[in-house]
């Protein structure tokens, strides 16, 4: 399979410009990618939240969270997946990186990241 590509995206925060390296997967075949039902990633409603909350208070249980937002990243991936290093790599032409963890853009980065945190639950009896 062709290598993807790379791309830097800048974002303006709290007055710096920040960059992060992301992957661009427009190049890979259907065959390629996941179905729409592995990427499917579900996001609970406010209110559910809300529901969960008043009922976990009614019941006196206690209530644990976290923010994952960037939990991703660092998630290692079980799939090979080669990318072409960025220009300012300065690499030769036929040199391609593969991948050890998550990287934004990537279609497996919530799959991969649910199958850490399903193993994680499951070796702690959560």
């Amino acid at each position: 399979t062709k290598p993807l590509t790379l791309t830097w995206v800048g974002e303006l925060r709290s007055g710096l410009l920040k960059f992060r390296l992301c992957a661009r997967p427009f190049g890979r075949k259907v065959s390629e990618r996941r179905s729409k039902n592995e990427l499917y990633c579900p996001t609970p409603y406010p209110m559910t939240l809300k529901s969960l909350l008043v009922l976990a208070h009614v019941l006196d249980l206690d209530v644990y969270f976290f923010d994952i937002s960037k939990a991703f990243l660092h998630t290692p991936l079980l799939t090979d997946i080669y990318v072409e290093p960025p220009p300012e790599a300065m690499e030769k032409p036929e040199i391609v990186w593969k991948l050890d963890c998550v990287l934004h853009g990537l279609e497996e980065a919530m799959i991969e990241l649910r199958r850490v945190v399903k193993s994680l639950c499951l070796r702690k009896n959560c």
